[in-house]
């Protein structure tokens, strides 16, 4: 734009030389940045994409993507393209072409661009750095960094004409319209099962493959996809960055602060077309379908025996390994289950029990065994009363467990260092017979 040589700057154009004069210098509002012309003082907002610039200059040469015409659209999955070129670079999706390689691990692609930033989660080069105050993140490719920027802008340009949800960038509006047209372009060849986008569509084949790419630096568990690594990596690292505006309840992923605000809502939006009963996720529907279906997918290799839903499946499986991973810290009994753990503890004293009947005023742990008390009361509810009774007296107990524990310990040590005192005159008595041979 300039040269400087000593005592004096040369400017390549006259406007350049009129600014650099000029002492009547506009202050920006946003950031307190210097302008010399009005016109740049202000905040200057596409209304197309909605994307901010701090000159006007940068507006007006800005090419928009909302402004251009997308006349090629593709058959099969209905998203448009402003040319030829890359509806068809987008249609090798569709037909399983992809003639571009890596030489890592043998996934290809449709277009080198994607290879390129593909090759980047092996070597682990995230180049693209988000400049935003506080905000350390990077990305493999400039155009995750610029959907990421969008949301310190608050910005999601495009908008489904259906239900006015909006997103940050294109293909998550594509994926998102294809729950209103119930379109399913992506099929799994090996089982037929049918998705929205290919993301979720590689993702379950790998079921199928058993390939796990994604491994955990801390214990080496490894994922099926990027988002449940970062997920899993959160337990390790306790950030849970997703607080719920109703109770302050953080959670480690969105899904799940979703499903539990709904629990304080009462909105159920998943809806079983037999019985019109309503869920708070998807998966808790498809669970409560096969009770209709009688489907029964998840199948124990031991004995064959068939379950709705996986968690039922490793429940079940601990009968034939014996593996009782939930122990009692009073009794060291161990359970297959924590609802059994704490049924237990609640029978056994270990903790209150505050169901009381209000026919025979007998105490219950747990709430269904109170409904299925032969008495049959009518109001169930805790006695507050007898709950702080019963905490005092198993704070007591507990009391008296550890002194008992620490007077066991104490002389389990003390016949520890009686049996190491033998064990020393032993030795010196040994000694003192060598001497006497020797002498």
């Amino acid at each position: 734009m300039f040269t400087q040589t000593p005592n004096l700057v040369l400017f390549s154009q006259q406007t350049l030389l009129c600014i650099h004069g000029n002492d009547n210098a506009y202050k920006c509002h946003q950031c307190q940045r210097l302008i010399f012309l009005s016109a740049n003082a202000g905040v200057h907002k596409c209304e197309y994409c909605h994307k901010v610039f701090d000159q006007q200059s940068s507006l007006l040469s800005h090419n928009c993507p909302q402004m251009k015409p997308r006349p090629y659209k593709c058959d099969t999955c209905e998203k448009s393209f402003t040319n030829s070129q890359n509806l068809n670079t987008h249609q090798l999706i569709h037909s399983g072409i992809r003639p571009f390689k890596c030489t890592t691990c043998d996934k290809s692609f449709v277009n080198q661009s994607n290879l390129i930033t593909h090759t980047r989660i092996h070597t682990g080069d995230r180049p693209y750095h988000c400049t935003h105050n506080d905000c350390d993140k990077s990305f493999h490719s400039k155009s995750n960094l610029n959907t990421h920027s969008y949301i310190h802008q608050g910005i999601k340009p495009h908008r489904c004409e259906i239900c006015h949800k909006g997103f940050t960038n294109q293909s998550n509006l594509a994926m998102h319209t294809r729950i209103h047209s119930g379109h399913k372009p992506y099929v799994c060849q090996t089982c037929e099962k049918a998705f929205t986008n290919q993301s979720n569509l590689i993702s379950h084949s790998r079921t199928h493959t058993g390939e796990k790419p994604y491994k955990c630096e801390y214990c080496d568990k490894a994922f099926i996809n990027q988002s449940n690594l970062v997920t899993h990596r959160r337990t390790h690292t306790g950030e849970r960055p997703y607080q719920c505006t109703y109770c302050s309840k953080t959670f480690i992923n969105q899904s799940n602060l979703v499903c539990h605000t709904r629990t304080h809502t009462g909105e159920k939006p998943y809806v079983c077309e037999y019985c019109e009963k309503g869920f708070i996720n998807q998966s808790n529907l498809n669970i409560h379908i096969r009770t209709h279906t009688g489907f029964r997918p998840y199948v124990c290799e031991v004995c064959e025996k068939t379950f709705t839903n996986q968690s039922n499946l490793i429940t079940h499986g601990r009968t034939h390994s014996g593996e009782r991973p939930y122990k009692c810290n009073s009794c060291d009994k161990r359970f297959i289950t924590q609802s059994n753990l704490a049924q237990h503890s609640c029978m056994n004293s270990h903790f209150p029990k505050p169901y009381q009947c209000d026919r025979c005023s007998q105490f219950f742990g747990d709430r269904m065994n109170l409904i299925s008390h032969q008495c049959g009361p009518e109001d169930i509810k805790p006695n507050v009363d007898n709950l702080q009774t019963q905490i005092s007296n198993n704070d007591e107990q507990a009391k008296i467990k550890m002194q008992q524990q620490q007077q066991q310990q104490q002389q389990q040590q003390q016949q520890q260092q009686q049996q190491q005192q033998q064990q020393q005159q032993q030795q010196q008595q040994q000694q003192q017979q060598q001497q006497q041979q020797q002498s």
